[in-house]
């Protein structure tokens, strides 16, 4: 069978006939295109479907129906216009996710093909929201009453992920390598990266040139960093907890060069050199908790300089009064206050 339809409108109900999931969605489509092939079988040349807030073009082929489990989709040259709000509809189970914050996405825009069943297809192309855009080419998973996954590869020039995952602390990152993993609830997410971070914003600072191997697990990055910033030579092993409003790092690392005042981690020129084992938290020297050593090292201070074979320094607060511990070969020192 061959038709030309033009601004034909059919109601989701009819369709559901067909593809029952869409029972649910209530809504008129408006449909034009040259439709070639059977109920069973078919593709659809130039398409345009919209509903009250989202537009889909492209080249569409669907075999399978009315078995929509079984259902292969395909669309080439493709275009999706619509927003998180109506993203929630189409995709019932991103409702009951709210971290990160699927609605920050705002109005999304999507360019390139759509590959596979309905819950279990390959998307190769350009996403754009209201957050950054992000390129694509992975392969996804939406299981009954499991956590959805996901493998492949991802970039993005630019992206707020401080404001989709609800951080302060975070702000825009630019990236590009492989990941795999489940879910996109930050309280059950497990996702593996590999690649290059060229830019991420912690702490007010945007560090750059990162390559790193490691897992993101339920608000926690574990993994091996490499870090060659204009004020953060690293290089390490790495564990950082953003499940707290203060973070929780634990690391060991050499580091070849830093300037700490630059990072927005004191306010005095401190610069350090050496191996480096800690486990804290905080993000300056007055909320910073913990226990650092810092092995054969160079530190200087302003215009003072030291070299030293092991240096030890132990912060905490006794009677809500802060203390800090530095101790080396042949020195110890203590003192109570504020250090900023």
């Amino acid at each position: 069978m061959v038709a030309n339809f033009r601004n034909s409108t059919v109601h989701t109900n009819d369709i559901a006939l067909f593809a029952p999931e869409l029972l649910s969605f209530n809504k008129n489509v408006q449909l034009s295109g040259k439709y070639h092939g059977t109920v069973t079988d078919f593709h659809i040349e130039h398409l345009l479907a919209k509903t009250d807030n989202s537009i889909l073009t492209g080249h569409l082929a669907m075999k399978g129906l009315p078995d929509i489990d079984k259902t292969f989709i395909s669309l080439n040259n493709g275009a999706v216009y619509t927003s998180a709000t109506e993203l929630n509809k189409f995709i019932p189970s991103l409702k009951s996710i709210t971290n990160p914050d699927i609605n920050a996405l705002g109005n999304i825009i999507y360019r390139g093909s759509f590959n596979g069943l309905y819950n279990n297809f390959k998307v190769k192309g350009n996403i754009s929201s209201n957050l950054g855009a992000v390129y694509t080419d992975i392969a996804l998973t939406f299981p009954k009453k499991q956590e959805p996954t996901y493998t492949g590869n991802i970039s993005t020039q630019k992206f707020n992920l401080g404001k989709f995952i609800n951080s302060t602390l975070l702000g825009d990152i630019a990236f590009e390598g492989k990941i795999s993993g489940s879910s996109y609830s930050l309280e059950k997410m497990k996702t593996s990266f590999d690649g290059t971070i060229h830019k991420f914003e912690l702490n007010d600072y945007a560090y750059t040139n990162i390559t790193t191997l490691g897992t993101f697990e339920k608000k926690s990055f574990s993994g091996q960093v490499k870090i060659a910033d204009p004020n953060l030579d690293f290089m390490g092993m790495m564990q950082i907890d953003l499940s707290d409003s203060i973070p929780r790092f634990n690391l060991f690392a050499d580091i070849l060069k830093s300037n700490y005042k630059q990072l927005n981690l004191t306010t005095n020129d401190l610069q350090v050199i050496g191996t480096l084992d800690v486990n804290f938290r905080g993000t300056n020297i007055d909320n910073f908790e913990g226990e650092a050593k810092l092995l054969n090292a160079f530190v200087k201070n302003n215009n003072e300089s030291i070299k030293f074979d092991s240096l030890v320094l132990v912060s905490n607060y006794i009677n809500n009064k802060k203390h800090l511990r530095l101790s080396g070969p042949d020195f110890a020192t203590h003192v109570i206050g504020d250090f900023s």
